[in-house]
Parts: structure tokens; C-alpha cells; sequence
């Protein structure tokens, strides 16, 4: 009998340990699967950052990574609004996995100096306790000490880098991003878009970057009142869109002629204009963030970009207007705001506030109580050196460098 007992109990154990080892073989292999996909996906990742896939036009490519028929993973490249975005899913028999990222380059050239003032043949005057501190793009390289509103330059340097020559023209474009962005603007208009895309709005709005776009038509009749937009979302309209301090943004794009922020406002988010952007004091865009002014070839007026005092914005300031318009735009940065990244203006460029990055731009103005004076800066503040080195740049300015990660996205 005793031996009756042990033999079962043996059998017991020994059965145990088989399904211990069945279900620890299971799970390594669940293990060593999910591990292969997630190389797959860093693999993928590696050939879209080091940009040695040729889509030819194309938005999506699919492929097998090592030609063996176990490791198929597919890429969808898009725009959204100045960024590109890719997914990235990698598949094993019923088994996927994927990634959403924004993507761009590294800032070398002319967006590693702190100024690239284009060259209308005008000097630059630099007055009070004005600071450019990196390399700097100066017509005919020729910048001088001024006295303006009873300020004369105080500094030990006129630029605490090398005093560079601007070319005419600006650091060239990306014409197929920026042409992109006019068609947007311009899909915004039509009115059956707009029709389609006229629904009552969440107090909360969610769309992974896995699926198609959620659009948003906004107008007297659909007021804007959700609390929380994140994601693959656009909200536009034909006139106005006043965001609230109230409502939390995270990647989406609003779009319209007029764009007005409240102040204490904080969020991510990409506003696209062709007329004004005001937003208010005190005021949170964190990177990667983007204010953007499209201005109509056809426009009388000059487009308007104002930051209130003591905003910080951490990203992109892109402020486009054709060659020959006689208006372009101005851009306002008021004394006590803080921007870090890029800042780029066809036109006219008052910083009054501090800008840890690089600034592009036609022309500077200074307006005192009684005059005012083109390509002068007073009290101003452009460090290069204050920007993060883990600061990535958009594809918008097409500029030699490696490709990097932006943003993981859900």
C-alpha cells in the first residue's frame, strides 16, 4: 500500500514538473517572440531614421526585414502639420506590435549658429544689454555698437561667436511640406469638408495616431468647449478659434484665419493661421509645439504673431510670406516671454523677450516712443547656447543632418 502511495505521489511531482516545464517553455517562447518583434520594430525604426529606405513617393511600404518570410513589418509615413509621423508595425504569423513617432534633424549649419539675418544690404545695430551669443549670419558680416532711447551697447562683444556673412536668401524650405500645408488650409475652406465634418464636440477627444484623422469644423453654431483634445485630431474654421485656459491640448492641430489663446493656457499643440496668432500671457507650449502663419499670396494686410509676457513656447515659430509680397508679416515676442527652438520670419521680427535657439528672419524692429528702427535690437537676448542639445529640429527647413526621434506616440 505504502508503495501504492508513493509511486502516485511520484507520479504527482513528476507530472508537475512536465507542465511546469510545458507552461515555462510556453512563456519563453511568448517571451522570445514578443523580443522579435520588438527588434523587428527597432530595425524598422533604424532604417527610417537613417533614411536608407526609398519610399518614391510613396505613403506605406511593406517588407520582409531579413528575406526569410518570419519577420514582416510595415511603414506609414504622413505629414502632421510641420512634422512627419510614422507607424510602424511589425508582424509574426497572428502576433503585432507597432510604434507612432514624430521625426525630424538634427540642427547643424545655419540652424546651429544663433542668427541668420537675411542680407538687404542693411548693417545691424545692436544697443543696451543686448546678448547674441553663438555663431551669427550678419549682412556683409557688418554689426555695430548703437544708441538708441539712451542706451548705448553695454557688452564686452558685439557676438560671443563668429561674425558670419548672410547669404540674400533664406535657408531654403522644404517646398513639398510647406506646399502640404497650403492644401490643408485651403481643404478647410470647402464647404461640403466642412458640412461633413460638422458635429457636436466631446468634452473629451481622443484619436491615436493609429487611426485615420478626426477632423473638427468649429463655428457660432458649435462652440469650442472641450475640456481635452490629444492625438491625431484638427480642429479648424473659416473665422475665429478662441482657445480657452481651460482646455488641456497634447499633438493636435487647430487651424483657422485667427487664432486667439487665453492666457495661463498649457498644452501641446500646432496652431496654423494665415491671418493672426495671439496668445496671452503666461502662457505653456511645451515641445513639441508649433505657431504657424500661412499667409496668403493674395492678402493686403500683414500677418500678425503675438506672444504675451512671460509665455514660454518650446518648439517652432514659422511666420511664411511669398517673395514679393510688400506686407509679409510681423512677429512680436514680448518682453518677459521665453522661446526655445526655431524661429523663422519672412518679415519683421520684434524680440523683446529672450529666445535660447536660433532665429531666421528678414528683418528686426525696434519701436520706441518715438521712432522706430529696422535692424536694431535693444536689450534682446538670442542664445544658441541655451538650447537643448537633445533638441530636435523640423524637416521644414531642409538642413543636412541625422534624423532623429521627436516624439513616441500613442
Amino acid at each position: 500500500m505504502s508503495v501504492l502511495v508513493i509511486s502516485i505521489i511520484i507520479s504527482i511531482i513528476i507530472s508537475s514538473l512536465l507542465l511546469l516545464h510545458y507552461h515555462s517553455n510556453l512563456q519563453w517562447i511568448k517571451y522570445k517572440a514578443s523580443e522579435r518583434l520588438e527588434q523587428n520594430l527597432q530595425s524598422a525604426t533604424n532604417l527610417v531614421i537613417g533614411d536608407t529606405l526609398h519610399f518614391n513617393g510613396e505613403d506605406s511600404l511593406q517588407f520582409d526585414l531579413f528575406e526569410e518570410g518570419n519577420d514582416s513589418v510595415s511603414i506609414k509615413k504622413e505629414l502632421w502639420g510641420i512634422f512627419n509621423v510614422v507607424e510602424i508595425t511589425s508582424h509574426d504569423r497572428n502576433k503585432r506590435s507597432h510604434k507612432n513617432f514624430f521625426y525630424g534633424t538634427e540642427l547643424n549649419d545655419t540652424l546651429n549658429a544663433c542668427l541668420f539675418l537675411v542680407d538687404h544690404h542693411r548693417p545691424l545695430q545692436i544697443s543696451g544689454s543686448t546678448r547674441l551669443t553663438g555663431n551669427a549670419y550678419i549682412p556683409g558680416a557688418n554689426i555695430k555698437p548703437g544708441y538708441i532711447d539712451g542706451k548705448g551697447y553695454d557688452g564686452k562683444e558685439l557676438v560671443g561667436g563668429n561674425i558670419l556673412k548672410s547669404d540674400t536668401i533664406f535657408p531654403s524650405e522644404n517646398k513639398h511640406m510647406l506646399a502640404k500645408l497650403y492644401d490643408v488650409f485651403k481643404i478647410t475652406h470647402n464647404k461640403d469638408f466642412q458640412k461633413a465634418n460638422e458635429k457636436p464636440l466631446e468634452d473629451s477627444i481622443y484619436n491615436s495616431f493609429e487611426n485615420d484623422i478626426q477632423y473638427y469644423y468649429i463655428n457660432r453654431l458649435n462652440p469650442f468647449i472641450s475640456k481635452s483634445i490629444k492625438g491625431k485630431a484638427v480642429l479648424f474654421s473659416d473665422s475665429v478659434i478662441h482657445i480657452s485656459r481651460n482646455t488641456a491640448i497634447e499633438d493636435a492641430i487647430i487651424i483657422a484665419p485667427e487664432i486667439d489663446v487665453d492666457d495661463h493656457f498649457e498644452g501641446s499643440a500646432q496652431l496654423i493661421a494665415s491671418r493672426i496668432i495671439k496668445i496671452g500671457k503666461h502662457c505653456t507650449l511645451n515641445y513639441p509645439s508649433a505657431v504657424i502663419l500661412l499667409k496668403d499670396s493674395a492678402s493686403k494686410t500683414q500677418g500678425t504673431i503675438d506672444v504675451g509676457d512671460s509665455t514660454t513656447i518650446s518648439g517652432f515659430l514659422f511666420a511664411n510670406a511669398f517673395k514679393k509680397d510688400q506686407f509679409k508679416n510681423i512677429v512680436t515676442l514680448q518682453k518677459g516671454s521665453v522661446f526655445e527652438g526655431i524661429v523663422y520670419v519672412h518679415g519683421f521680427l520684434q524680440p523683446a523677450g529672450d529666445i535660447h535657439g536660433t532665429v531666421i528672419t528678414d528683418y528686426f524692429l525696434y519701436r520706441s516712443v518715438i521712432a522706430t528702427y529696422e535692424n536694431s535690437l535693444v536689450d534682446a537676448v538670442i542664445d544658441r547656447t541655451k538650447l537643448s542639445p537633445y533638441f530636435i529640429g523640423t524637416t521644414l527647413v531642409k538642413m543636412p543632418g541625422k534624423l532623429k526621434v521627436i516624439k513616441w506616440l500613442k
